[in-house]
């Protein structure tokens, strides 16, 4: 995902941003670089003023010209998205590179994707590595998880398990939801560390407590097995049902059993058959047959009633 950054304007009332908007374009209309920025900024959001892209792009390249990394970033972007611009990731790639090469870890990573995507270059790993190596050097926690993956999965670097489990722990320990999710599943797995429930545990959990379904998922199952912490069938359909409502397969599908044994939770074959209904009209061969099964335990009001609800799941989650 391409990111942005924000502008050097500053919020300001109706009056005063009609003010400082004379003042800007006098001083941008001067020469000066960071006013042609900021005014770009205000054509570009339509903030105090007709939203023009056309003119965004005017005043953001003016102050890009004169070596605004601002402007650099933001005309890159427009060239990007193709707004106020002929779409054009090459002209857009140059911006980012002369932002990037200032040290701005965002546009290090933006860049970085180009060369994954091969959007305005040949398409390069090895070149994308690098770049994320730069920011994930400055701290940047994004760039740090995805080089983490880079290593997990040699993908433009040598594929190395040490080296991703240090980047993920570094990004993790930052608060990224997908890397504890990722250290989490090498404890789990004892891939490169000695399998250990317990650590696998403390970092699904700092996941899951972030809304990760995935992790939410395993900590279902950690507790339904008593890996890593006491087993608690109680907790464990409580974090599976997290799971079920972000759509995480597996979840629903061991939550449609625990509803229809009762483990954990009240037996209730209509949620039973819900859960099973979700997946098997995903072609899930195993929700099919548990629907099949449960069918035979329900009245005819009942499963009308479970279709019922897999109709309003569908209505509120669209494809």
């Amino acid at each position: 995902m391409i990111r942005t950054i924000a502008s050097d304007a500053h919020p300001l009332s109706e009056r005063s941003l009609h003010m400082n908007i004379q003042k800007l374009k006098k001083a941008a209309e001067q020469g000066d670089a960071d006013a042609q920025s900021n005014l770009g900024f205000m054509y570009c959001s339509g903030q105090g003023i007709t939203q023009d892209f056309s003119l965004a792009a005017k005043w953001y390249t003016k102050a890009a010209e004169q070596g605004n990394a601002c402007a650099q970033f933001n005309l890159g972007l427009m060239y990007y998205n193709g707004d106020g611009v002929t779409q054009d990731y090459s002209v857009a790639i140059q911006w980012y590179l002369k932002v990037a090469e200032q040290g701005n870890p965002l546009v290090q990573c933006n860049l970085a994707e180009m060369y994954e995507k091969g959007q305005g270059v040949q398409q390069d790993d090895t070149i994308a590595a690098q770049w994320y190596r730069r920011a994930a050097e400055q701290g940047y926690p994004y760039a740090q998880r995805v080089l983490g993956v880079m290593y997990d999965t040699g993908r433009g670097v040598p594929k190395d398990e040490v080296a991703a489990k240090q980047w993920y722990r570094k990004s993790a320990t930052q608060g990224d939801a997908d890397a504890q999710f990722n250290l989490g599943g090498m404890y789990y797995n004892g891939r490169d560390v000695t399998r250990n429930y317990a650590s696998a545990f403390k970092w699904y959990q700092k996941a899951a407590e972030q809304g990760y379904g995935n992790a939410q998922c395993m900590l279902g199952v950690m507790y339904d097995c008593g890996y890593g912490v006491p087993e608690d069938l109680t907790a464990a359909a409580q974090w599976l049902s997290k799971a079920s409502e972000q759509g995480v397969a597996d979840a629903q599908y061991l939550l449609g059993l625990k509803y229809e044994n009762g483990y954990g939770i009240a037996q209730n074959f209509v949620q039973a058959h819900f859960w099973f209904n979700v997946l098997a009209t995903l072609e899930n061969t195993k929700a099919q047959e548990a629907r099949s099964r449960v069918e035979k335990e329900m009245t005819s009001a009942q499963i009308k009633q479970a279709q019922i609800l897999a109709r309003k799941w569908f209505k509120m989650h669209p494809k």
